[in-house]
């Protein structure tokens, strides 16, 4: 569903969203439908509590912010879509659900430091209806592929995409923004030579990396989350994202450099950040560093773009909406945007200073650049 938005605000296609509408609502609908066997959200709290599978090939159960996260995410989502259909009864309970599920997670599930999952390990019956008898130790008396009280380097992830897509805020702001610096500080390891992973080796010796999952506070389940010390370079792209978007610029540099120095050419192929396989796709979420850095903001049906780059001084990025794409430049006196291919009427544009006077629209053809001089006394705009 987050997806479905983003795409949306890239291509402007109204027609996708008219055409679809139906499915797209009966797929949210389907959280708290008493038709999903893993029961999902049932009373429509805003947070999942039943089995939760993922992409680390396990499933979670009970409240957590990783997965719970993606459900506010769709949510946001949903409800401005709804907004566009002028499905205001939809968009009245998505926003009501998420409401409910906001205060929620950024209450019960976030521990000071970190983001995490609330469940009773040596509680049972939470699998029992769904006869999944695979998560249960025997031997232990205690569930198993958890993250409890773990620090996951995805625990927030799904703010990192509301952010780039231009959707709210998932989690508290001031929250996030510490469970980042608690990843950084508890995941980044700058050398893997007194580590210890008992999982695949994507990481080894010297090298720097970032864990899928630590338990900084010693309660590390007996058998944890699959893959907890791991360094996957999609999810360290993504962490390192995060962290741009943030303003935490040097941090993030360094969990890129970390990766970029594992595929050196020399110890690995550089053209294949591998994880389960070789040219694996989650890798190229490396592409979320240019809008996190640049602070590229968009809109195509509203002809608006906008940048806030983290980095000070003389900025220039790439930057793409489906078949248009340009660079952007900036420096102390000015702001440039060039279109390289296709035709683009910009309506709204957002930078992050003051700037004189610019008579919108304006469109822009391939070649054509549009200098924004900006004002001499600086303020945000």
């Amino acid at each position: 569903i987050m997806k479905i938005y983003r795409d949306w605000k890239i291509g402007g296609d109204n027609n996708f969203i008219r055409r679809y509408w139906s499915t797209i609502k009966q797929t949210i609908e389907f959280a708290w439908s008493d038709k999903n066997p893993d029961l999902w959200d049932p009373d429509e709290t805003g947070v999942l509590t039943g089995r939760q599978h993922h992409t680390l090939d396990m499933e979670l159960f009970g409240a957590n912010s990783w997965l719970t996260g993606h459900y506010l995410g769709a949510l946001a989502a949903a409800a401005e879509l709804a907004d566009f259909m002028k499905d205001t009864t939809f968009a009245e309970k998505c926003r009501r659900i998420f409401r409910k599920g906001y205060a929620t997670v950024n209450k019960e599930l976030f521990n000071g430091e970190y983001f995490t999952q609330s469940i009773h390990l040596k509680n049972k019956e939470i699998i029992d209806k769904f006869d999944a008898t695979d998560y249960w130790s025997d031997e232990h008396k205690e569930l198993k592929y958890q993250i409890s009280g773990g620090c996951g380097i995805d625990a927030a992830l799904a703010q990192t995409y509301a952010d780039i897509y231009g959707l709210t805020n998932v989690f508290d702001r001031k929250k996030y923004r510490k469970s980042l610096q608690s990843v950084y500080k508890y995941n980044f390891k700058k050398s893997m030579r007194e580590f210890i992973n008992l999982w695949r080796v994507y990481s080894l010796n010297d090298e720097a990396g970032t864990i899928i999952c630590t338990w900084p506070k010693g309660n590390k389940p007996i058998i944890p989350l699959t893959y907890n010390s791991e360094t996957m370079p999609g999810f360290e792209w993504m962490f390192a994202a995060a962290l741009a978007s943030q303003g935490y610029v040097k941090k993030s540099l360094r969990v890129a450099k970390a990766i970029r120095d594992r595929f050196d050419g020399r110890k690995r192929n550089p053209y294949n950040e591998f994880e389960c396989g070789s040219n694996y796709s989650r890798s190229m979420a490396s592409y979320a560093m240019l809008p996190a850095l640049s602070g590229f903001r968009y809109d195509r049906n509203a002809g608006m773009l906008g940048f806030a780059p983290v980095i000070p001084g003389i900025f220039q990025s790439f930057w793409a909406l489906g078949d248009i794409w340009g660079l952007y430049f900036q420096d102390d006196s000015k702001a440039e945007i060039t279109l390289l291919h296709g035709t683009f009427t910009l309506k709204k544009l957002l930078l992050p200073r003051k700037f004189d006077s610019l008579i919108l629209p304006v469109t822009l053809n391939a070649g054509d650049t549009l200098e924004i001089p900006f004002a001499k006394h600086p303020g945000n705009c």
